[in-house]
């Protein structure tokens, strides 16, 4: 344009660049055009490579905290699990010793009763009612 301008006021006579510098001022303008998108693209690329590389790195620091929770989990379900594998045996012990209690209180309650036999030689007709619960009942017949 300042070609232009100056070979119209007469300051220049190169015709050549007055006729062409339109064209030459475009293919310019298209050079640092160019020039100026390949280097936001090159940027851009660099800018996508920076964020894949922070994802990698928050994908393996995420990884690695779960594979830490993970085994921070098996260890508490280990202790647990004894935990109630020792409960399980204390139940199972006081179980055995509660029913053999039991036990030991039919055979002296069954002891205690009398016989049939007995009560025939003593009574005519008689009844007697005894009906536990469970394993044990009551004192009275």
């Amino acid at each position: 344009m300042i070609s232009l301008l100056l070979n119209n006021v007469n300051i220049i006579k190169i015709e050549f660049l007055v006729t062409n510098s339109l064209k030459i001022a475009s293919a310019i303008e298209i050079s640092f055009l160019s020039m100026t998108l390949a280097s936001r693209y090159r940027k851009s690329e660099k800018d996508k490579l920076i964020t894949e590389q922070n994802s990698i790195e928050n994908l393996e620091h995420l990884n690695q905290f779960k594979n830490e929770q993970t085994e921070t989990l098996k260890k508490e379900v280990k202790i647990r699990t004894q935990e109630v594998l020792t409960q399980n045996a204390q139940l199972a012990s006081q179980n055995k010793r509660i029913i053999q209690s039991i036990n030991y209180a039919q055979r002296l309650q069954t002891a205690i009763q009398t016989s049939n036999k007995l009560m025939q030689s003593f009574f005519d007709t008689f009844s007697i009612y005894f009906r536990p619960k469970d394993i044990v009942s009551s004192d009275f017949y």
